[in-house]
């Protein structure tokens, strides 16, 4: 009789759904409330955009690529600048942003 309640325990509390952290590693709730807060215009514009990667992928992910190599390059010339010089010219800003843009093309 002991082994049947012990077995009712622990299958009761196996059928209780798991419980979310509050706080996790991805902040779901923030991602959340950034979709709800979408206009139609940018929600059309993520959705569409979406469609175009799923149709052209590999064309777009280069294209993508060279495009984070070129902000890359522009925000560490920016700060080298900024370091060195200290004016807010963006000559180097630029310079840095082409050189890694053909980096990326290979």
């Amino acid at each position: 009789m002991h082994c049947f309640t012990i077995l009712a325990q622990v299958l009761g509390t196996a059928s209780e759904a798991p419980k979310a952290p509050e706080e996790g590693f991805v902040p779901i709730n923030f991602i959340w409330e950034q979709i709800i807060a979408l206009n139609l215009v940018g929600a059309l514009a993520f959705a569409c955009f979406g469609v175009v990667c799923l149709l052209y992928g590999w064309r777009i992910f280069k294209i993508l690529v060279t495009l984070s190599f070129a902000l890359a390059g522009l925000f560490a010339g920016i700060i080298v600048n900024e370091k060195l010089i200290g004016g807010n010219a963006i000559w180097l800003g630029i310079i840095a942003a082409a050189l890694m843009v053909v980096l990326s093309i290979p």
